[in-house]
């Protein structure tokens, strides 16, 4: 049975971090440090102003993964300063390995990116890279500088790594997976078609000429803009706060869905709004039951989160309707996206290897689904309907 420890932001003072599972790792043994200390002059940094970094595995230098860690945002500036007091705020609380205690290696032991090079950037700006401000809070200068911190990541995988920048021949594909998961899901959300783009754009300059195909993969926080059990749009007020105090603009975040909700940035926020306009093929990874969104966004605190999962009738009904909006916007979708829907209750699904084998959907197991995507199989649902 695993065992789950949940670190809900509603009950703590310093940020909205979504659940943290403890697993160990095999993938994250051979993962080394890099911090962006030469891009701090630039304006990528951690929310207290230390640089930015990430932690890779080497692997084929033609093959590679983009992960972003989760943990939330922070949601007004006083929550920001408490957050830049921690390792969500602040590189100085790394340590020079990869913490056992984040999500997903398991991913990357699947036999499609055993061979990858991984590159799991830490999340140390609260607003899912994507904000460009300044702030002084109580006296202290925070920094909102998650556009300028992913510059800077793949500026240096390029310098320091190889992505594009290698030996290899002109004519080799260059593959990229980006995503995350939790709030690192959200990331990808925003960010897969402006990697895309990038690498495209760079790839003559290196000399490469046989393409670059970007994919993403975001397990969890695919969310409905949804108000909570009390009728209030707790969730949806703190996301535009993060847009609007964080300076969130089109040009920082997925632009085809800015521009589809001009007046309201936040809603691009949500994976179920933003996905229709991200155009790398993407595969889905979410529980119907998220124990993450049944707190921050339902706000149905008086469900049990052990199977099997007991709320008032009330909530029951509406945290089923919830699941509803989810089902009809998975089905909407469109068909170059993947979409795997479970009944499993709990907060990001790729990060045990048991997961792959015994997870299923329709007799699918989730090893066979992300198997089938990666083989190029677009378009494919895996919906528990029940």
């Amino acid at each position: 049975k695993l065992q789950f420890l949940y670190l809900i932001g509603t009950r703590l003072p310093i940020t909205m971090l979504a659940g943290v599972l403890l697993a160990v790792a095999t993938a994250a043994d051979v993962f080394t440090k890099h911090l962006l200390t030469e891009y701090v002059s630039e304006g990528a940094r951690c929310l207290d102003g230390s640089p930015g970094g990430y932690y890779i595995r080497e692997g084929d230098p033609s093959k590679w993964a983009i992960w972003n860690e989760g943990g939330g945002w922070c949601m007004s500036p006083e929550n920001c300063l408490a957050r830049a007091g921690t390792a969500l705020g602040s590189s100085t609380f790394w340590g020079p390995g990869v913490p056992v205690a984040y999500e997903s290696w398991a991913l990357f032991d699947q036999p499609e990116f055993a061979n990858f090079t991984v590159a799991f950037v830490r999340y140390c700006d609260g607003g899912s890279m994507a904000g460009n401000a300044t702030q002084v809070v109580n006296g202290t200068t925070l920094y909102y500088a998650g556009a300028a911190l992913r510059v800077a990541v793949m500026r240096d995988l390029i310098a320091r790594h190889g992505l594009l920048n290698n030996s290899l021949p002109a004519d080799t594909q260059t593959t990229l997976l980006y995503g995350g998961f939790s709030a690192g899901a959200l990331t990808g959300y925003l960010h897969v078609d402006w990697a895309g783009d990038l690498l495209t754009k760079l790839a003559p300059t290196y000399g490469k000429t046989g393409g670059v195909v970007v994919r993403g993969f975001m397990d969890a926080m695919y969310s409905v803009p949804s108000d909570n059990v009390q009728h209030q749009p707790r969730f949806p007020t703190q996301m535009a706060w993060v847009v609007s105090g964080m300076n969130i603009r089109a040009e920082t975040m997925n632009a085809a869905c800015a521009a589809a909700h001009p007046t309201a940035l936040w809603q691009c926020m949500f994976g179920t709004v933003v996905l229709p306009y991200v155009q790398a093929p993407t595969f889905v990874l979410n529980s119907k039951y998220d124990t993450w969104q049944q707190v921050a966004i339902i706000g149905a605190t008086d469900c049990t989160t052990s199977p099997p999962l007991q709320c008032s009738p009330y909530e029951q009904g509406f945290w089923t309707n919830y699941t509803h909006l989810l089902i009809a916007a998975a089905d909407a979708a469109p068909s170059r996206h993947s979409i795997f829907l479970t009944n499993c209750a709990t907060h990001v699904l790729s990060s045990h290897v048991e997961r792959y084998s015994d997870l299923r959907v329709g007799g699918v197991t989730l090893g066979a689904a992300v198997a089938a995507w990666w083989a190029g199989a677009e378009g494919q649902r895996w919906i528990a309907r029940c």
